[in-house]
């Protein structure tokens, strides 16, 4: 992926030092467009990030690239509409940003708790915590438990903050009085938000296309009336009808074309089945708060 200021230049390849001279010609004909239309490409402030798998480590490493008369090396992680992408794909930096900027707004109204009532604290909670916490988290979907634990310590502290609970006080019966959902939920949340808009055909192209709805060959089974979705096998990348608890959960689990099905066809019918956004959403907290508090 190269950044050029607002231009952004991807390629898959599995032959990295054979693809490298056409890429390298792609950005020159990029800076001859822009060039031709009186704009001046910023070489300086381009940055390149090569995304490789950690389980790869023997994967050939990319050292370095021309654009221009310049060489970027790659960095290990970039910004990208205000989501931090790391070359490993694990959004460790993403995490990190994420909690530092919470915990430094949770900080400054902790200052002012004293002077403020519990409902203006919770919007301001909502507005600078919750927000940071929900922003393109569809995308945190798989990542490790120890860097999923670092933005629940960050929920954690701000429902102790409206609580006005202490420090080491038992968050799950706050959490339950709050009506939240755990950080893990939220992200399923936003990701089956997604696949209702997709079945509804209220989703764009390059989202609707990653999704199909399951059609049984015997159009007469059951199966074809629960509205579920086509599984898909994260080893081979094909469709398959078998059991979601047989899908292979490797590093591709966590991509949305195959993690969005395996948690859609876990609802309940009547949850898929609502007829509306709005009767979907209720419908899934509640599964969603119920599971988390085995209720």
């Amino acid at each position: 992926m190269l950044y050029a200021d607002d231009s952004q230049l991807y390629i898959v390849s599995e032959k990295l030092h054979d693809d490298i001279g056409s890429f390298e010609a792609c950005t020159d004909e990029v800076r001859d467009w822009i060039k031709s239309h009186l704009l001046i490409l910023n070489e300086d402030k381009t940055e390149l990030v090569h995304f490789t798998s950690v389980l790869k480590p023997e994967a050939v490493k990319l050292d370095s690239l021309r654009v221009g008369s310049c060489d970027i090396t790659p960095s290990q992680s970039v910004r990208n509409l205000r989501v931090m992408f790391d070359d490993d794909c694990l959004m460790t930096s993403q995490v990190n940003t994420i909690s530092k900027s919470a915990y430094f707004a949770l900080f400054r109204i902790s200052k002012i708790r004293n002077l403020l009532d519990r409902a203006t604290t919770e919007k301001l909670i909502h507005a600078f915590v919750s927000s940071k916490l929900e922003y393109c988290n569809s995308l945190l979907v798989g990542i490790p438990q120890n860097q999923l634990s670092k933005l629940q310590s960050v929920q954690n502290a701000a429902a102790k903050l409206i609580s006005r609970s202490r420090k080491y006080d038992e968050v799950s019966p706050i959490l339950y009085d709050l009506h939240w959902l755990k950080v893990e939920f939220r992200i399923n949340f936003k990701i089956m938000l997604f696949v209702f808009k997709i079945l509804s055909g209220h989703a764009p192209h390059y989202l609707s296309s990653l999704i199909e709805r399951y059609v049984p060959g015997n159009h007469s089974l059951r199966s074809g009336d629960l509205n579920i979705v086509t599984l898909v096998r994260t080893d081979k990348h094909k469709k398959t009808k078998e059991n979601p608890r047989t899908t292979t959960k490797r590093y591709g689990w966590r991509a949305f074309f195959v993690v969005a099905p395996f948690l859609w066809n876990e609802l309940p019918r009547s949850v898929r089945k609502s007829p509306n956004l709005v009767t979907f959403k209720s419908g899934l907290k509640t599964f969603y708060f119920k599971k988390q508090f085995n209720l």
